[in-house]
């Protein structure tokens, strides 16, 4: 994410575990803490789509294929089938990453998480005083 600008904005929350969306400014954020929560918390925060390459995992991947064969048709000699080095798993690991990149951008889909990137400069607006 480092080559990219972070979209950072400010949330609000009754608790400091769920956060809505919030203003884009952090005056506003502590103004509709008070106005509209009667005192709530606020972070500054971002979330980054993520990818869906990033759930492959080629190991994990190879072990299941592993798991296939074995049940479907065990080698004749016991040895694992796709046994390979290091470098070849993360040649194969890479080349499919790219793959999943690549369709996911030619098909427009964006997959946002629920949960925030990152988050910062969290704090506790109190309710406005009486005649405030």
């Amino acid at each position: 994410m480092s080559d990219t600008k972070k979209d950072w904005g400010w949330y609000i929350g009754k608790s400091d575990e769920v956060y809505t969306s919030g203003p884009e400014t952090y005056e506003n954020a502590v103004q509709i803490a008070r106005d509209e929560y009667g005192g709530a918390y606020i972070c500054e925060a971002y979330k980054a789509p993520k990818q869906l390459s990033s759930m492959f995992d080629v190991h994990d991947w190879l072990e299941r294929c592993e798991d296939q064969v074995w049940d479907e048709c065990v080698g004749e000699n016991g040895d694992a089938l796709f046994h390979m080095k290091k470098e070849k798993r993360q040649s194969l690991q890479a080349t499919v990453r790219a793959a999943i990149d690549e369709w996911q951008f030619q098909n427009g889909l964006t997959f946002m998480p629920f949960m925030f990137t990152e988050c910062r400069n969290h704090e506790y607006i109190d309710a406005p005083e009486e005649g405030e």
